[in-house]
């Protein structure tokens, strides 16, 4: 079983209010993990991402929506809704293959995306690089670090024990964080296997 909660879901970067937070999140995610693309093509990606999810057929600066799939070989349409799946990003314009599944020299996307739960991330199950993605000025190594060794938290009343972390932090980032770590999970996926 895997908690999915512990993961970032790509369908939140369509909450209203929250849409530059989760941008900053996806692009946050492709630094730590090191993965090699140059800034100007995540960029596009992250605005291609979000034609893909919005209902609209109208461009983003350097996205792509029906346009430009149905230019493709094959053709096909944006999407304009949610992912069903995450693997769906491979269809997004500017999304490769080693993004989403790695290379012998970078780790991808693949273990710390989902779709499904809502935005809200597990603080209890959530690795540090998806902890980390959620703010590069929060949420630091030591803060990390501070959070895995106070595990399990019950309750948001817990994060004060967290070192380095100030919930009570008035700053819009800060309230986007404390608004989007939750103790329990609600998605969760199974890895079964059967032999005859």
């Amino acid at each position: 079983l895997t908690d999915e909660c512990g993961k970032i879901d790509l369908n939140a970067m369509t909450i209203p209010g929250e849409r530059l937070y989760r941008e900053a999140q996806l692009k946050n995610l492709f630094e730590l993990l090191e993965i090699d693309i140059p800034e100007a093509e995540l960029d596009e990606l992250v605005r291609s991402i979000k034609d893909w999810l919005d209902t609209d057929d109208e461009p983003e600066f350097g996205g792509a929506e029906s346009d430009y799939y149905l230019s493709l070989d094959p053709p096909y349409v944006c999407k304009n809704g949610p992912f069903d799946t995450p693997e769906e990003i491979l269809l997004v314009k500017g999304m490769k293959p080693e993004y989403y599944y790695g290379t012998e020299d970078y780790q991808g996307i693949r273990d710390y995306v989902t779709v499904g739960t809502g935005g809200k991330i597990n603080i209890n199950t959530a690795s540090a690089v998806v902890l980390m993605s959620m703010s590069q000025t929060y949420m630091s190594e030591d803060v990390v670090e501070s959070i895995e060794d106070g595990r399990p938290f019950t309750s948001q009343q817990d994060f004060g024990r967290i070192q380095g972390l100030d919930l009570g932090d008035s700053s819009d980032e800060m309230r986007w964080i404390a608004k989007n770590l939750e103790v329990k999970s609600s998605l969760f996926s199974a890895d079964i296997s059967g032999g005859m």
